[in-house]
């Protein structure tokens, strides 16, 4: 009943995945996970998150440029999930308002998020999981994806 629906490649040519659970919603699953060079698997779990956090689906991920860490967006709960690869355990939730799209900026341990609120900023997970935003245009809103160009 899970699907992928979202990968990001790391900087060692693992892959960072997000997926789509048909289940009950009242389950909680993971809904993200790595795919590593060797070719095992581990999924990731979301400890203390409920299912209105997630919605049982993820709008996009990222790995970052370090290949550290990976951010799993969901939208439709409102947050975004990033979990310390190297470490092996979720950092946290991180509340950001209909957010969705995620872009790992070159060289830093720095992911971005975009929201349907119109904001868009870093979050440093080596140093906090606090969300520095901007709105750069008034009215301007968000949707599913996004690439730092």
């Amino acid at each position: 009943q899970l699907s992928i629906r979202h990968l990001s490649i790391g900087a060692d040519g693992s892959i960072g995945f997000g997926m789509q659970y048909e289940g009950p919603q009242a389950d909680t699953v993971p809904l993200a996970g790595t795919w590593a060079v060797d070719g095992s698997v581990a999924l990731l779990p979301l400890p203390g998150a409920t299912p209105a956090d997630t919605r049982n689906y993820v709008g996009d991920v990222a790995v970052d440029a370090t290949g550290r860490y990976l951010a799993a967006s969901f939208p439709r709960g409102g947050k975004v999930g990033v979990w310390d690869l190297v470490a092996a355990r979720c950092l946290g939730l991180v509340p950001a308002f209909d957010a969705c799209g995620l872009a790992a900026e070159p060289g830093t341990s720095h992911l971005w998020i975009s929201d349907g609120a119109g904001e868009i900023g870093p979050l440093d997970p080596s140093r906090s999981l606090d969300r520095t935003t901007v709105r750069p245009l008034a009215g301007l809103a968000f949707d599913n994806h996004f690439a730092r160009i």
